[in-house]
């Protein structure tokens, strides 16, 4: 059985479930990416076409969209719609789904989890599917009791004993788990017709490859403009976030907003490292149109009215001049890219 593994940094720590299963012998390949969530997953099904490639697919963004919710950086709404994409190209090609809930200890500790619509949005979601899924919190809390919290190594990644008793439960799991089928009668729509549109069609691109991507980007230094074929909704940018990342505007004939690339992660920020990153719109929304404008502008030309700001961002004050390393774009309404210029 041939499985692939798309989630968050759980998926990829050196002592990972997805390491252990390699060590043992399973077929697996990982397709996930640190500090991103349910999105970027959907972004990588599409991009490496997993759901035609591997029986079986471990989906663990439960942890990354709870958190990104909390920090007002994530849509109940979007990650509804991401994973009823997911979860209906699983049923098409008939590929087997299990979701994995880790929760972020300190938010699970002070019952934050209660009341938050995510945290509903998954549980129900999950059984209106009857999706196979092993609940983190409710394995360690049935073996070790209130010491559940010392299989963390920090907030939100499991220790290598959490991940040792995580792994046995999967091979179990991996016996048992079934391509997910609708069981309720809820109407579930996802996005309308989405498209994954490479930047690497319309301009000569640089190749970045480490032990966990291998991509082709575009470095924007001023602005490019795009024009599609029809009105479409720019749901995310993937790009190459590093110490050069910084504060883009995106506008339309509709409207404008700004945003900050540079994450607040020490990958990023100390060790001078890159890593593949996404541009969403959360408190400010690009309305639909034909056409787009991707503009870098310095901290001084924020206008807070339009400004979508993140709390994982780090905020440079300074007037260095930025760039944006666009890798793709996430559009519906099938839209093509007619003509894009500098």
């Amino acid at each position: 059985m041939s499985i692939a593994n798309i989630g968050g940094s759980n998926s990829v720590l050196n002592h990972s479930y997805t390491n252990k299963l390699k060590q043992n012998d399973y077929n697996i390949k990982n397709y996930g990416i640190g500090a991103t969530n349910s999105i970027y997953g959907l972004i990588q099904l599409i991009k490496h076409d997993i759901i035609n490639k591997y029986d079986l697919i471990i989906y663990e963004y439960f942890v990354n969209d709870n958190n990104h919710f909390f920090q007002n950086i994530n849509d109940v709404d979007r990650v509804e719609k991401t994973l009823i994409e997911i979860t209906n190209m699983c049923i098409i090609s008939n590929t087997k789904l299990l979701f994995i809930y880790i929760y972020n200890k300190d938010d699970k500790i002070t019952n934050r989890y209660l009341n938050s619509p995510m945290y509903s949005l998954y549980k129900n979601f999950s059984k209106n599917y009857n999706i196979t899924t092993i609940d983190t919190f409710e394995l360690l809390h049935s073996k070790f009791q209130e010491k559940w919290v010392n299989y963390y190594q920090d907030r939100t990644h499991l220790s290598d004993k959490g991940m040792n008793v995580l792994y046995t439960e999967i091979k179990d799991k991996l016996k048992i788990t079934t391509v997910p089928r609708v069981i309720s009668d809820n109407n579930y729509n996802g996005f309308n017709l989405l498209k994954l549109i490479p930047i690497s069609k319309y301009y000569n691109t640089v190749n970045y490859t480490n032990s966990l991507i291998n991509i082709d980007y575009f470095e924007i230094l001023d602005e490019i403009k795009i024009k599609f074929n029809k009105k479409t909704t720019i749901l995310a940018m993937e790009y190459l976030c590093d110490i050069d990342s910084g504060y883009i505007q995106l506008s339309n004939s509709k409207n404008t907003i700004q945003k900050n690339l540079l994450k607040n992660e020490n990958f990023v920020l100390k060790k001078k490292k890159k890593m593949a990153s996404l541009i969403t719109m959360n408190k400010k929304v690009l309305e639909d149109d034909n056409y787009l404008v991707i503009k870098n502008i310095k901290y001084i030309e924020i206008d807070n009215n339009i400004y979508d700001k993140e709390r994982i961002t780090y905020e440079n004050k300074t007037n260095k001049t930025t760039s944006l390393k666009i890798i793709s774009i996430l559009v519906t309404n099938n839209a093509n890219i007619i003509n894009i210029s500098k």
